[in-house]
């Protein structure tokens, strides 16, 4: 059981410093195992699988751990282990580009991450939630996210004003181009303009690009560009 801990460190740590193919080396024994025994406790080596061959452009592959991933992590009694892997596997599918597939796994990730206090990681899962909500052409669903995750970063002393600036910048953005009522859009503007001035020079000029191309996204029908 020591020997497969370190086994997984060790892979996951050759996979945070971008040496996939040793990462794949050190997996492989654990994965053998994983695919032959399953269960709760290789829900962890099929989501470091389905990194790998994320890593690797091997996007069919890369889904089959997934899944493999989430039907291991549905036996687990701990909430805990069942939001980190539906978080993990939403992030993840994020990354391969499957938005319809993404948004409604991260929207779990973050109630369940709501439940156990963990507002950080709940905020992180709505974020991304929202990016594959509005790039899977539902403005309105992602500005439910945004706005959601806005009132957590609200509610968090330690959240900075660049974080603010772009939280209030995404909902903002999303209005826009859900074509809604032009004085929330307006409201989150400002207050997104707001937060990036207090931030600093760099997160103006963020705040300004982000909030430039979605006018631009809008079409010609809205001026502002």
């Amino acid at each position: 059981e020591l020997a497969d801990d370190v086994r997984y460190e060790l892979a996951r740590a050759y996979l945070m410093v971008q040496r996939v193919d040793d990462c794949a080396h050190y997996l492989a024994p654990l994965l053998a195992e994983a695919r032959r025994e399953g269960g709760e406790a290789h829900a962890r080596t099929h989501m470091l699988a389905a990194r790998v061959k994320c890593a690797k452009g091997e996007a069919d592959d890369a889904r089959k751990e997934l899944t493999a991933a989430l039907d291991c992590a549905s036996e687990s009694t701990s909430d805990a282990k069942q939001c980190d892997t539906l978080l993990d596997a939403g992030l993840t599918l994020h990354e391969l580009g499957d938005w319809d597939k993404c948004a409604p796994i991260l929207s779990t990730a973050a109630d369940a991450a709501e439940k156990l206090g963990r507002v950080v990681d709940a905020a992180h899962a709505l974020n991304r939630a929202g990016s594959a909500l509005l790039r899977a052409g539902r403005p309105d669903y992602a500005a439910r996210c945004w706005t959601r995750e806005l009132k957590m970063l609200q509610g968090e002393a330690a959240t900075t004003p660049a974080a603010l600036a772009q939280a209030h910048g995404n909902v903002a953005s999303a209005f826009l181009l859900a074509d809604a009522d032009d004085s929330a859009f307006e409201l989150h503007k400002s207050s997104a303009l707001a937060k990036a001035k207090e931030a600093g020079p760099e997160d103006e000029v963020r705040v300004m690009l982000q909030l430039g191309n979605a006018y631009k996204l809008a079409g010609d029908a809205k001026e502002g560009s």
